[in-house]
């Protein structure tokens, strides 16, 4: 497992202008540092990835939300990895809930990410505490299966759920969270699996207890 702390910051909707684009990563970019982040990715909608990239300091990232299936075509309105690669953002998120779409969908953007060279933040979501492990293995294998080990280190992995947390369903979370690295095992070698990252959407003050390589925060929740 990667020590190297990351944190994640899902805008979603809730930035709507350039001039709080830039105040929030100025501002938040040296805020999640001084909390012991090694490392700061701000996904957010596309239009905002190239004036942003020039204010980045270091170790702060872009990330898109979501990208196409296709790269070129009649594709009115999308954006293509290329295009997210070309604007100047190293990640994308994919297969976030609020996408609703198939996991084949999901796995042809997949596909177009890593041609292009981004990044993957790879949602694994949860719609009860105990969850179906059989069907985060189903979807780890189905995401994974055809691809090089190259391309599988290029992936991230995101715990996701889809309900609130309190502080009694720690145990739950954790007991997720291990099931999730034991599935891991089976798809990745140690050499790769010791530098493969596993967030989780929880409240920060679990981040040191919990197996996890970072924190993804979502604006609004």
């Amino acid at each position: 497992m990667n020590t190297f702390k990351k944190l994640l910051e899902n805008w979603m909707g809730e930035i709507t202008s350039l001039s709080q684009a830039y105040e929030r990563v100025n501002y938040y970019g040296s805020y999640w540092k001084e909390k012991g982040f090694k490392e700061v990715i701000f996904a957010l909608p596309s239009l905002f990835l190239y004036p942003l990239k020039k204010e980045l300091g270091s170790n702060l990232f872009l990330s898109s939300q979501d990208i196409h299936w296709g790269n070129a075509g009649a594709y009115t309105g999308e954006v293509s990895a290329s295009m997210i690669r070309e604007a100047g953002a190293n990640f994308t998120l994919l297969g976030h809930p609020h996408r609703r779409e198939t996991l084949e969908v999901t796995k042809r953007k997949l596909w177009q990410a890593l041609e292009f060279g981004l990044k993957v933040f790879l949602f694994l979501t949860f719609s009860s505490l105990n969850g179906d492990l059989k069907e985060v293995r189903n979807k780890i294998n189905f995401f994974l299966s055809g691809l090089t080990s190259e391309e599988k280190s290029k992936i991230k992995f995101v715990y996701y759920p889809l309900f609130s947390l309190t502080e009694k369903d720690f145990n739950y979370v954790q007991l997720a969270i291990n099931n999730i690295w034991d599935i891991l095992w089976e798809f990745y070698s140690y050499s790769l699996l010791k530098d493969i990252d596993l967030l989780a959407a929880v409240p920060l003050g679990w981040l040191e207890k919990l197996p996890i390589t970072g924190l993804l925060v979502e604006l609004g929740n």
